[in-house]
């Protein structure tokens, strides 16, 4: 003897043990039967006709709203899935036990089946969405950010997961911490190996080197050059002595960041005005990054070429206005456009010029 729904046209078979149970389950789950059944949304010409709202407490928001049950978000259902098994360390596979997806037909229907591909798509984007939220609140806060790593090994020390976290203070003095990578670092875990990863985890979230902070940090360990050297004596561990070489290296990097320093820090007064230095501090920048390009050392033609590209982006969207300052000011007038144009741009210098005493002009017209 054989039945069928008259929803969704499912065929049952009678059977001995259940008797008729297993036709009202599965009246109480047919997609089709609670598709037809839901009520009609509410338009604005027929308030009647509203379906019965009802309040829920979100539990990541605390925030009380109103709800639809006949409304169901596929979507978002799947968002929370995701964030549950993040939250509980779920392995993906859960999504795939029988009892989860016996229960999620039983609960919402409308679902469908979850596989772990969809959830690890689910997870990606949340990945994705979080990161873009840390990098945004990153470009707001004004203090210093202190970046740790903590490592864990397995018993046989082949295996190891590395987590880098970043500090910082927000501007409403709250101390935050953000988790930036969870890496696995296979064997051997030295120190080369472990700061590759740190390198390629900053690179990665586009934190890029200072060069204030590279001149400072040179300066000190210069300073500090023969406690080095004493310090592999007396420390076994101690296995990274930089080789005479390397400290070459250091010094002659060392010199030529020096100036930059001393440029910036004139960029940074308070306590006297500064615009009507700018013009002059970015001229010698600029031609101090073009002499680099023609040093006998890769290191510093490789910076060269790196900060040129960053430069290149700045020097476009302000030098205009501080050509316009320069003019301005009756110390210098047209001498200082006249004096550096010509070494920055070349042949072209009398266009970049002319095109300065055209928006001198226009202002004045």
């Amino acid at each position: 003897m054989k039945a069928v729904c008259n929803h969704c046209g499912k065929g049952f078979v009678r059977q001995q043990s259940s008797g008729t149970s297993h036709l009202l389950n599965h009246i109480d789950r047919c997609p089709k039967r609670i598709q037809e059944s839901a009520p009609a949304p509410a338009s604005a010409s027929s308030p009647s006709q509203a379906s019965k709202v009802y309040k829920k407490k979100d539990a990541e928001t605390s925030k009380v709203s109103t709800f639809d049950p006949t409304a169901f978000d596929k979507a978002l259902a799947r968002q929370k899935i995701s964030r549950m098994i993040i939250m509980h360390e779920l392995p993906l596979r859960f999504v795939d036990y029988e009892g989860f997806r016996d229960l999620m037909s039983f609960v919402q229907p409308l679902l469908g089946k979850i596989c772990r591909n969809t959830v690890k798509r689910e997870v990606l984007k949340l990945f994705d969405f979080e990161k873009a939220k840390t990098m945004a609140l990153s470009e707001d806060i004004t203090s210093k950010v202190s970046i740790t790593m903590d490592m864990w090994t397995s018993s046989n020390k082949k295996k190891g997961y590395m987590v880098v976290t970043a500090h910082f203070i927000d501007n409403s003095w709250t101390l935050q911490n953000r988790i930036l990578r969870f890496i696995y670092v296979p064997s051997p875990h030295t120190a080369e190996a472990l700061s590759n990863e740190l390198a390629k985890c900053l690179l990665d979230w586009n934190v890029d080197r200072r060069w204030n902070s590279t001149y400072l940090m040179l300066e000190v360990a210069l300073i500090y050059e023969d406690v080095f050297t004493h310090l592999k004596h007396r420390d076994n561990q101690y296995k990274h002595l930089p080789i005479e070489v390397e400290w070459e290296l250091a010094r002659v990097v060392y010199e030529h960041l020096k100036p930059f320093y001393t440029m910036t820090e004139m960029f940074s007064g308070t306590k006297y005005p500064t615009t009507n230095l700018f013009f002059s501090i970015i001229c010698e920048i600029r031609l101090s990054l073009n002499a680099w390009l023609n040093s006998s050392c890769d290191v510093i033609k490789n910076m060269a070429k790196s900060m040129l590209e960053k430069f290149g982006k700045y020097w476009d969207e302000i030098h205009g206005v501080m050509d316009v300052v320069v003019v301005l000011d009756p110390r210098y007038k047209m001498v200082l456009v006249d004096y550096f144009f010509p070494q920055i741009y070349g042949s072209d210098a009398s266009t970049h010029i002319d095109r300065i005493h055209t928006l001198y002009s226009d202002l004045y017209s």
